[in-house]
């Protein structure tokens, strides 16, 4: 090679003394960090390495991403190495001190064992400087929630997950995002996500943006259920919000109707508006949410059995089940002609009246605001109270039971948050019980 290369000196083409060409080799300097380029010089007289150095910029590290291990001997040995971090952009050198082995033998063949395992683990992808136990600690942290976004919306799309839940994640994820964007967070990857960070988002909310307790711990829930996520598919080793409190929240503010404003209610709705008359009684009577009320139609009624049927696709809890009809709801319907309508009819289209295009969850929030302000009724009444009423109403009428059935409620401590201090529902059990004393 080296005849044939000063043969072809004569035609210009680069000097090849040594068997190294200009254009042909380029090495990492591992000493210094610096990228090397390796030539000799166009006379050919003398062999001249010449080397021209790079800063340490982060595309040098990220061609090498990390050193060899290296065994140092003397009195405090010890096996070093320098690996890319992702936080700084910089390889950082790593140490691991060998004094607890005796000198000699013993030490020499364990040093040896951990430099073999050290590089092995480096070669595979390991990073000191990440988790451990995470291969994706290393992934941007803006990439991985981009990644979540996706994954919920195909979640709504195929119906996993319900348009509402969508709603509230989305909403929660773009204050998690704006809060980033707008507090210059210094956080790149996913390792870096820790308690501390999560509690400064939730001090965020509680503080800088003035929300109560209750909104800052439903953000806690949602957390939550993000890093659940995260850990399922490997972008954290365990999930730091469970080592997060709740806080302790006030009185709920949305309080149930008096039985005065209740009858002044209905006197009021009987003169205006018997339709949505209609949706305050399916409120009240059946505790079915706004977001199943909009998916009920004429076909889901069983007159004879007085009962209609809320599918579990609809439903907050997924499952499928009857709820009685009021025999007030039955004698309404029957006034309004709704069953005049063929079966397939909504039950509350626009208008709050039957036909087959579908209303929307929002129009009974929005009709009883202004219902609100016209009978001059406070603002810890809402539409959702009308439940609360009813359950209130249904448990001193039947008993606690019939108040979880009909609210499908799993446990009667469920329908005891609907209710308020004297309404609770009590133990009887607890008035009879024969202790040991």
């Amino acid at each position: 090679m080296f005849e044939s290369c000063l043969r072809n000196q004569e035609n210009d083409n680069p000097v090849c003394k040594g068997g190294v060409s200009y254009s042909e080799r380029e090495t990492l300097g591992q000493s210094s960090g610096t990228l090397l380029t390796i030539a000799v010089d166009e006379s050919g007289s003398n062999k001249k390495i010449m080397a021209r150095q790079f800063q340490n910029s982060r595309a040098v590290n990220n061609m090498l991403l990390f050193t060899p291990p290296t065994f140092h001997k003397g009195k405090e040995p010890y096996i070093s190495f320098s690996a890319y971090d992702p936080a700084t952009g910089r390889r950082k050198r790593k140490k691991y001190m060998l004094t607890r082995f005796a000198p000699g033998r013993e030490r020499d063949f364990a040093a040896a064992q951990i430099t073999a395992n050290i590089y092995n683990r480096l070669i595979q992808g390991w990073n000191p400087w990440t988790e451990n136990d995470n291969i994706r600690g290393h992934v941007p942290i803006t990439d991985v929630l981009d990644r979540y976004e996706k994954y919920i919306n195909q979640m709504e799309r195929k119906g996993s997950l319900k348009h509402k839940t969508w709603l509230d994640y989305s909403s929660r994820l773009r204050i998690l995002k704006y809060y980033m964007e707008t507090n210059r967070i210094d956080i790149t990857y996913c390792y870096q996500l820790n308690i501390t960070f999560f509690v400064d988002f939730l001090d965020y909310v509680l503080l800088d943006r003035d929300d109560t307790a209750r909104t800052r711990n439903n953000h806690r829930t949602w957390l939550s259920t993000l890093c659940t996520w995260l850990v399922q598919h490997s972008y954290m080793a365990a999930n730091p919000i469970a080592n997060i409190p709740m806080l302790r929240e006030d009185e709920k503010f949305r309080q149930p109707l008096s039985p005065t404003d209740l009858h002044l209610l209905k006197a009021h709705l009987e003169r205006t508006n018997k339709h949505y008359l209609l949706a305050v009684y399916f409120m009240y009577y059946t505790a079915i949410r706004p977001s199943e009320l909009v998916h009920l139609r004429i076909r889901d009624i069983d007159v004879k059995s007085q009962t209609i049927y809320v599918y579990g696709a609809h439903s907050k809890n997924r499952r499928g089940e009857p709820v009685i009809l009021n025999d007030r709801i039955l004698r309404l319907m029957i006034e309004l002609e709704t069953f005049s309508h063929h079966g397939g009819c909504f039950i509350f289209g626009p208008g709050f009246m039957p036909g087959e295009q579908q209303g929307y969850a929002a129009m009974f929030r929005n009709e009883w605001f202004r219902l609100r302000e016209r009978l001059g009724f406070p603002k810890s009444y809402q539409f959702y109270s009308l439940k609360d009423s009813g359950l209130r109403d249904l448990v001193k009428a039947e008993g606690a039971q019939a108040a979880r059935d009909q609210a499908r409620h799993r446990d009667v401590s469920t329908t005891n948050k609907y209710l308020q201090g004297r309404d609770k529902v009590l133990n009887e059990g607890t008035k009879h019980f024969e202790g040991e004393l």
